[in-house]
C-alpha cells in the first residue's frame, strides 16, 4: 500500500488530476448506467455518455507521455461521445 500511494505522490500536479478526474467519471458512469438500467432514472444515459468522454480525456492525458497513438486514439473516442451526445440532447 505505501509503494501505491508513493508513486502516487511522484506523478505530477497534471497526471493527478487527471487520474482523480477520470476516477470520479467514471464512478458517475457506472451510477448513471445502473440509474437508466432500473428505470430510475430515464435521462441518465445523458449524463453518462457526456462522462465517458471526460474520462476519456483524462485517459487521454494521461497516456500521453507514455503512448501517443492511444492518446490520440482516446481523444478521437471522446470526440466521438460528445457529438453523439450533443446529438441525442439537442436534436432527438
Amino acid at each position: 500500500m505505501i509503494n501505491i500511494v508513493e508513486g502516487f505522490l511522484k506523478k505530477s500536479t497534471y497526471e493527478k488530476c487527471a487520474f482523480l478526474v477520470g476516477t470520479f467519471s467514471s464512478l458517475i458512469v457506472i451510477i448513471c448506467a445502473f440509474l437508466q438500467i432500473l428505470n430510475i432514472w430515464n435521462g441518465a444515459i445523458v449524463l453518462c455518455e457526456i462522462f465517458m468522454g471526460i474520462s476519456m480525456i483524462s485517459q487521454a492525458i494521461l497516456q500521453w507521455k507514455r503512448n501517443r497513438g492511444i492518446a490520440i486514439f482516446s481523444l478521437c473516442v471522446a470526440i466521438f461521445i460528445f457529438v453523439v451526445a450533443f446529438i441525442i440532447l439537442f436534436i432527438r
